[in-house]
């Protein structure tokens, strides 16, 4: 064999080989190609699911203010007027005290708690605005002491910042039957009612 066809066959097979290698390239390149589509369809999908899901929370949040929203300004004006309900029955109180029958009432009262505390020597604790009218006097308390026998009552110079009633002090034991602690007292009850009267 001559050079010459030496040379066109070492040619051919040269050919022969790139080709061969062209090929093979090719081949990897749409393996890659092929399996980075697939791997970007894969994250593509995986992107939206996770866009979705984040988009269905939105909403879900965005639906439960919506709806907790009015919720929460229906239990407010709900409570306001519970409230406004509440200062008017302190209103009214306020006002019973400035009638004829406040004063009977805490002479009863004091008769009733004076019979209860253990000692001799009470103190007849006022609001301090009754205090300052002389609501009552030390005639009105001698009264009552007369009916009970055994106790000595005195009007305290003390008076409290309470909207009626009275407080009775004994030594260290106090018992308090001002309007403000019958108020506390049954506070839940009264917002119980109100609210009842009013939503129901």
């Amino acid at each position: 064999m001559g050079l010459e066809e030496i040379g066109s066959k070492i040619l051919a097979d040269a050919e022969k080989d790139v080709e061969r290698e062209l090929s093979q390239a090719r081949a990897r390149a749409d393996d890659i190609l092929a399996r980075a589509r697939a791997d970007g369809e894969h994250i593509r999908e995986g992107i939206m699911r996770e866009a979705e899901r984040e988009a269905r929370i939105e909403q879900q949040k965005i639906l439960a203010v919506g709806t907790m929203e009015p919720k929460r300004n229906l239990l407010r004006a709900k409570d306001k007027l519970i409230l406004e309900t509440i200062e008017r029955v302190h209103e009214n109180l306020e006002a019973f005290t400035r009638g004829k029958e406040y004063k009977g009432l805490l002479l009863s009262w004091i008769r009733k708690g004076a019979e209860d505390l253990p000692g001799p020597d009470i103190e007849v604790i006022l609001p301090e605005r009754d205090r300052k009218n002389g609501v009552l006097s030390d005639n009105d308390l001698k009264q009552v002491e007369n009916d009970l026998g055994t106790k000595h009552l005195t009007l305290s110079r003390e008076g409290r910042a309470i909207i009626g009633g009275i407080v009775l002090r004994c030594g260290e034991i106090e018992v308090n039957a001002s309007f403000d602690a019958l108020l506390e007292l049954r506070m839940d009850g009264l917002r119980s009612k109100i609210a009842k009267e009013l939503f129901s």
